[in-house]
């Protein structure tokens, strides 16, 4: 049975970011993911994207991850602009103000996972254990015996949860967990738009809930992020979809 110092259940992002950091410790790492993304990236993008602040990109620069980020889908944004449907009330920013050269990037989730991969699968301390996932955990006085749907087993003085949401982790543990229901539900798509986007990021609050635009990397195109009524939400899915948006 293999040993572990610290075992981190889910491989996504934030899994992957945990490892790199540790990458000088000389820590012995598990990594357990259910899934092995896929490395083509020749098609569309993806409709889960991440908005990185400044600060996330010097983030992943120290992991080593940026330059493979840089490479792909990385469309950097220069502006902001908020407004509300219904009033006056609205707010401008630009990077030109802060004397930045952009305000941050909207990336993939899948780019930003598979460059945190490619320098974590170079780690002599982390082995990975992907695509499976995990069957049984049991805690010890000073470890965790772990089960994999391969039959496969470890132990580990640390486990962490970085398992999403619906956590396999929280819930062997019985964690609990505050959540409350804003009675809305949130539609991500990809769509092509009349006017170019300009590479700013825009949101607008109407009465049906927030609709977001953000800017891709083709000039045409935007990630919208679209927070509403699950009626509102029911109705607009049975509409065909338009081959065009203009704010």
């Amino acid at each position: 049975m293999q040993s572990f110092d610290i075992a981190i259940v889910g491989g996504g992002m934030v899994g992957l970011a945990l490892a790199r950091a540790l990458k000088d410790t000389g820590l012995r790492i598990a990594i357990v993911e259910g899934t092995t993304p896929s490395k083509d990236l020749s098609g569309d993008p993806d409709i889960r994207v991440s908005a990185l602040s400044r600060a996330s990109e010097m983030i992943l620069k120290n992991l080593g991850a940026w330059e493979a980020i840089a490479k792909h889908r990385n469309a950097p944004y220069q502006a902001m602009e908020v407004w509300e449907q219904d009033s006056f009330a609205r707010i401008e920013f630009s990077a030109s103000q802060m004397s930045q050269p952009n305000l941050g990037h909207i990336v993939e989730n899948r780019v930003i996972q598979l460059a945190l991969l490619e320098q974590v699968e170079q780690q002599s301390n982390v082995t990975l254990f992907m695509p499976h996932r995990c069957q049984s955990m049991a805690m010890g006085e000073s470890e965790v015996w772990t089960t994999l749907d391969n039959g496969q087993s470890f132990t580990s003085k640390l486990i962490v949860g970085a398992d999403g949401a619906n956590s396999w982790v929280r819930k062997q543990q019985d964690i609990p967990l505050t959540h409350w229901d804003y009675g809305h539900s949130a539609l991500v798509a990809n769509i092509t738009t009349e006017d170019h986007h300009a590479k700013v990021a825009r949101q607008v609050f109407t009465s049906q809930g927030p609709l977001a635009f953000l800017p891709m990397n083709e000039d045409n195109l935007c990630s919208i992020v679209w927070s509403t009524e699950l009626p509102v939400l029911k109705s607009w899915r049975r509409c065909p979809m338009p081959n065009s948006t203009k704010r």
